[in-house]
């Protein structure tokens, strides 16, 4: 999610660009495969620059910016998820 405490440790704000840092290193540690966004709006507290769906677009294209492929921001933003939501429950 975008919290920013998750982001980083002790931010009282948090960019774009250090969300992409943070996906960035799930990808290193864990694969691309475990990422899946997940906003949190609604219960956050801290203001993230990404407050709001219409700012969801930014993100994608800061992704692509940093060398994420098409294939691997469609898995971050819907296709993981999609994936593990029928393994659970279909």
């Amino acid at each position: 999610n975008f919290c920013t405490n998750f982001i980083y440790d002790g931010a009282g704000f948090t960019t774009i660009e250090d969300t992409v840092l943070h996906i960035k290193h799930i990808k290193e540690i864990a694969s691309v495969d475990c990422i899946a966004i997940g906003t949190d709006f609604d219960g956050i507290g801290r203001t993230p620059e990404i407050d709001n769906a219409a700012m969801i677009q930014k993100l994608a294209t800061s992704l692509k910016e940093a060398g994420f492929s098409s294939s691997e921001i469609e898995k971050i933003f819907y296709k993981n998820f999609l994936r593990v939501f029928k393994e659970v429950c279909g």
